[in-house]
């Protein structure tokens, strides 16, 4: 039996191609980070960034020491003073690891239709690059992945809504100029 992060290969497969048109391996690699990282993570970012999420992964499931990884990534380019955090981030997201999360999150996510984009998918809406790091390792989506296509000129706000009232009308401020330009706007609440 051949194995892809300790796992029987043809399960992952399986799994992963129930979710997305892309490489197998890259999208259990990044459906998995989204279980471990918080978005905006600029650790996760530049670490998938830097290594592919697949062998992010793999360093994550062979428990690999803390220098070593600082030595790889040294040696990807990362200049070490910004590898201050690395410590903490693996604090962060070791506890959250199980495989048996990550192929819940898979199996559930196809159960429910959804897609997962990666930056390799065709609709992946390329202005979350300019987030850098900090840019989403996945999108999961439910619906069409073509009306990803429309938000080029489109944003999304994302806040921790504290004043019922103020931010209600705020938003609505924000996004109504969008609607009647033909953009997008997405809004999430904490």
């Amino acid at each position: 039996m051949t194995t892809l992060f300790g796992l029987d290969e043809a399960e992952v497969r399986e799994l992963a191609t129930a979710v997305s048109e892309t490489d197998a391996a890259d999208t259990f690699a990044r459906s998995t980070w989204l279980v471990l990282a918080e978005p905006g993570d600029r650790l996760a970012g530049a670490i998938v960034g830097t290594l592919g999420a697949a062998c992010a992964l793999q360093l994550l499931v062979d428990r690999v020491p803390h220098d070593d990884i600082v030595v790889r990534l040294h040696e990807a380019g990362v200049d070490e003073s910004d590898l201050g955090e690395l410590q903490a981030g693996l604090d962060r997201w070791l506890p959250r690891f199980s495989s048996s999360v990550a192929k819940r999150a898979l199996s559930q996510a196809a159960r429910f239709g959804m897609q997962l984009i990666t930056p390799s998918s065709s609709h992946w809406p390329t202005g979350v690059d300019d987030l850098g790091p900090h840019a989403p390792i996945a999108l999961w989506l439910r619906g069409r992945s073509e009306a990803l296509d429309a938000l080029g000129n489109s944003y999304c706000e994302q806040a921790m809504f504290v004043c019922a009232g103020f931010d209600v009308k705020l938003a609505h401020y924000w996004r109504w100029p969008s609607g009647v330009t033909g953009n997008a706007c997405g809004c999430t609440r904490d």
